[in-house]
């Protein structure tokens, strides 16, 4: 709950802990969990913050399970502030109006990166925000149109499925050394280790970087420059769903 409704109560929602502020990477060190001493003299175990970073507001803001908080001017009182999910809606739909607009952006390698930078300085972190909702097998597309509009959640495997499914005829005018390049493609894809599915460069990494060099590759569809079209071809059809 915001905490200018809190006040509308008569009290704001505090939390007393030490700040565990930490370098942008610390959500990949561990640490232990801490406890969380609301204003009725409870105390909550919980984990420590997944994301923490600074608006261009000033003040530093950390997600602690599906909550975001407001670091107090002391550096240890936190203040409950909303969940993560309604923080994203409304720096989301800050940016991006429509959800068609969101698809079209996130088509483009350089509009999905300037969305997802702006998303950062508005303190949203799509991988905190992955961890936060427990939703760690969705594409981050159909996460934010989910979030934000309201649209029906599909997995990664569901979206994949749907695309051979409905798009049998483009892998059909492929012979099986690239048809076999493409669904390991996608299995990186669903497996959450490939965000770009059009990005060539997932030849040169295993497992395809194991079965021979880019040029070898690329030779079961007739050259890099047709590697580029296929990949680009394929990613419009999966996010088309």
């Amino acid at each position: 709950m915001p905490a200018e409704e809190k006040e509308e109560d008569g009290e704001q929602e505090n939390v007393g802990i030490t700040s565990t502020q930490q370098p942008a990477d610390f959500p990949h060190v561990e640490r232990p969990p801490v406890s969380i001493y609301m204003s009725g003299g409870s105390a909550t175990t919980v984990e420590p913050p997944t994301f923490s970073t600074q608006l261009k507001n000033g003040i530093t803001i950390q997600v602690i399970g599906e909550q975001v908080f407001d670091l107090g001017p002391d550096g240890k009182t936190l203040y409950n502030r909303s969940s993560y999910r309604d923080f994203t809606t409304a720096a989301l739909t800050s940016i991006v109006t429509k959800p068609e607009d969101l698809r079209a952006r996130w088509l483009s390698k350089e509009q999905r990166q300037a969305l997802r930078d702006q998303l950062q300085e508005e303190g949203v972190d799509l991988q905190a925000l992955t961890t936060a909702l427990h939703l760690s097998d969705v594409d981050p597309l159909d996460l934010l149109l989910h979030v934000a509009f309201g649209q029906r959640l599909i997995t990664r495997s569901e979206r994949v499925e749907w695309l051979y499914r409905e798009h049998a005829g483009f892998f059909s005018r492929y012979k099986p050394e690239a048809r076999e390049i493409l669904d390991t493609i996608l299995t990186k894809y669903v497996a959450g280790e490939a965000q770009d599915i059009s990005d060539p460069e997932l030849l040169k990494v295993p497992p395809l970087s194991k079965r021979g060099t880019f040029i070898e590759l690329a030779q079961a569809f007739g050259g890099g420059a047709n590697v580029r079209h296929t990949l680009n071809q394929l990613k419009e059809l999966l996010y088309s769903a």
